[in-house]
């Protein structure tokens, strides 16, 4: 999947307060529990003017508090090339109403071949242990339970505001988030040549939740702990998603 093409607006910081229509604040809800998973946000700009081009391209999700997994073709080395008509651009890791993690180059390792990236960022930046996944050992048989959360992909949420020759993101009130359910199928070694991803012997769960452009890179449950992530569409019917199995987590090395 790659990146939005779309175009996204610099806002300066602006507060929404929701009313009913007496005009009385709206009763307080009980709020479900926190998502943890952060989506990626890219903004490609001009050291002038307002015109960004970016968005969502996918899921990430921590495993330790300064490391997180997405999908080598959701972030790769080459993600930090400005869009074509641009000069700068700038990739971050956002979730609703934290801080957003800027990413570098350098702190990505990935294996094109089983579709990962590894990211390790630094302690300072490092997240709150609420977001971090515990790792699983695996599913133990078919039609186990499986559960998903990601984000939909070409959709914005950060509000961004310009200082001097550069964009920053002030705040993340809202992101467009999705949530999927379904079983485990089956375990196959997967070898396939698409488009935006080429695998070669990568094993992989198949499960049986319809893929969405936006997951790609999202963590897998079973059991209450990550045991995949989220890679491609069954290429003969596009109606399952396949995930990389990641119990335990991969060894993963740079490619040039």
């Amino acid at each position: 999947m790659k990146c939005l093409r779309g175009f996204i607006t610099i806002f300066s910081l602006i507060l929404v307060t929701f009313v009913t229509e007496n005009g009385s604040a709206s009763p307080v809800k009980k709020s479900p529990p926190e998502p943890r998973s952060f989506a990626v946000f890219t903004a490609s700009y001009n050291a002038q003017g307002n015109l960004v081009r970016g968005g969502v391209c996918g899921t990430v999700f921590f495993v330790t508090p300064t490391k997180a997994i997405t999908a080598y073709h959701v972030l790769h080395r080459e993600s930090f090339n400005p869009l074509a008509g641009f000069e700068r651009v700038r990739v971050w890791l956002v979730h609703e109403n934290y801080r957003a993690i800027e990413m570098k180059p350098e702190y990505l390792k990935y294996n094109q071949d089983k579709d990962i990236t590894v990211i390790q960022i630094t302690k300072k930046d490092q997240v709150d242990n609420r977001f971090v996944y515990p790792i699983g050992t695996g599913v133990r048989q078919n039609n186990e339970p499986v559960s998903t959360e990601g984000f939909i992909a070409e959709t914005t949420g950060p509000i961004l505001t310009r200082v001097g020759a550069d964009i920053t993101i002030v705040s993340v009130p809202k992101l467009e988030r999705m949530n999927m359910s379904g079983q485990f199928v089956r375990r196959l070694e997967v070898n396939l040549k698409a488009a935006d991803i080429e695998l070669k012997s990568s094993p992989e769960y198949e499960l049986s939740y319809k893929p969405v452009v936006g997951i790609s890179g999202g963590p897998v449950l079973s059991r209450g702990r990550v045991i995949a992530m989220n890679s491609f569409a069954d290429p003969a019917t596009f109606k399952h998603t396949w995930a990389l199995q990641i119990s335990p987590v991969p060894t993963v090395a740079s490619r040039p």
